[in-house]
């Protein structure tokens, strides 16, 4: 009766520890899930956890028998499964080594039964809670799913260090050596064992990155013939509207002439603003280079429309050597991200600066505009949230193709892009006449 009452007594000492754990645990989850739905039913749980792990598994054990529980709070973070798996068996894991560690550290030293108690009774906890947080440095949450090829591996490390973990105690605990001198040579293998752990993190975290660079990259390839197409259409349009307004342009001419030579003034004076509007909005340019004559034409005719005041300067060499895409991406990316932050000033004249000039192999791109604020010039507002950022993304890439740098600033109310790309190659220095 006497021991059913201490172990009664020991049970309801361990809830302050296991609610602690608890709270420990649901941070290492929601560093590595993602936020958890904190509902009345999560609540439920969690104090469900609590006290089956105080009451059910032995008070000194509690603390891994706290971690398997808690995979009954899964379902309320967001994570992918497989993501779930690994690091909670990972958890479970680390909860083990701990309570291994910490017993394995009391007996190699010469203590009383009260301190071995206490070491008994908090170190594995302090471990515990030690390693958690670390975990939540060394890996982020993300919603990257690794192929099985990739995680499957991984998740073999904390089963590995609990079998080793397991084979390692059962040799000490048989051994011929005192139980201070095996514990003592059992200690370090025991910390190594705890520490792999962390390599799991570290691992995934790596994985994951490279996975997340492949779909970024799919989706810059993705994106970059959806642009050329999108662009190759627009630029055929233009090149068509650019013939058909030159010939109503020498129509207006003619009827013009007419009206002015029989005295006909509204005719005349309406004929003269018509042949004004249609001049105003064709912005063509030309350097010899198709890409950069194509994108540079077709957004600046697009920002007139938009009633945007442009001033532009443009003075690179007739053969540049710069591909097509690269172009487009560069500098439709740029106009894009300018003519969007201009639509959205309302108090004042918007206004674009765009500067394109060649010195010495270096291609010096500089793009000012009207902005609210530099937050909202990062921020799209596209209506597919797939390619929320991947403009600047792709601007970065084309940069980094030439190993450039690139410069973002926001100065009253001007945001400011400054890129210079080196090593663009030319066959002369010749400008376009």
């Amino acid at each position: 009766m006497d021991g059913y009452f201490n172990y009664i007594l020991l049970s309801i000492i361990y809830i302050p520890l296991n609610f602690v754990d608890s709270l420990i645990i649901c941070r290492y989850m929601e560093k590595l899930y993602g936020k958890a739905e904190k509902s009345k039913k999560f609540r439920l749980i969690q104090w469900l956890v609590i006290l089956l792990s105080s009451f059910i598994f032995a008070p000194y054990t509690a603390v891994w028998g706290i971690s398997v529980l808690s995979g009954l709070l899964l379902p309320f973070y967001p994570a992918p499964k497989q993501r779930k798996i690994i690091f909670h068996f990972t958890l479970v894991a680390l909860s083990f080594t701990a309570l291994f560690t910490a017993f394995s550290f009391g007996e190699s030293m010469s203590l009383s039964e009260n301190q071995l108690g206490l070491i008994i009774v908090f170190f594995p906890h302090i471990i515990f809670c030690l390693f958690c947080l670390l975990s939540g440095k060394v890996c982020s949450a993300s919603n990257i799913v690794l192929p099985y090829k990739m995680w499957v591996p991984i998740l073999l490390i904390p089963f590995a260090s609990i079998t080793g973990m397991a084979y390692t105690s059962y040799l000490t605990t048989n051994s011929t050596l005192p139980i201070s001198e095996a514990n003592m040579i059992q200690f370090p293998i025991l910390v190594l064992f705890l520490s792999v752990n962390i390599l799991v993190f570290y691992l995934y975290g790596k994985l994951s990155e490279l996975v997340q660079e492949k779909v970024d990259k799919a989706l810059f390839e993705q994106q970059l013939h959806l642009q050329e197409a999108h662009y190759e259409a627009l630029i055929n349009a233009h090149e068509q509207i650019r013939g058909i307004r030159h010939d109503i342009k020498n129509h207006i001419g003619t009827i013009s002439y007419l009206a002015a030579k029989y005295h006909n003034s509204e005719i005349e004076q309406y004929l003269t603003d018509l042949s004004q509007q249609i001049g105003e909005t064709d912005k063509t340019v030309y350097t010899g280079n198709s890409g950069i004559d194509a994108i540079t034409s077709l957004k600046l005719t697009e920002a007139g429309k938009q009633g945007i005041k442009i001033t532009e300067s443009i003075l690179i060499p007739k053969d540049l050597d710069i591909p097509f895409a690269e172009a487009v991406i560069l500098l439709g990316n740029l106009f894009d991200n300018a003519i969007e932050a201009c639509i959205k000033i309302r108090e004042k004249e918007p206004y674009i600066f765009f500067k394109l000039q060649y010195v010495n192999s270096m291609l010096y791109v500089e793009m000012k505009n009207s902005a609210t604020d530099k937050a909202n010039m990062l921020r799209s507002e596209k209506a597919d949230p797939l390619f929320h950022g991947l403009g600047l993304k792709n601007i970065r890439r084309v940069v980094d193709n030439y190993n450039g740098t690139m410069n973002t600033t926001f100065e009253n109310g001007t945001f400011i892009v400054k890129i210079v790309l080196y090593g663009v190659k030319t066959k002369s220095n010749e400008l376009p006449v």
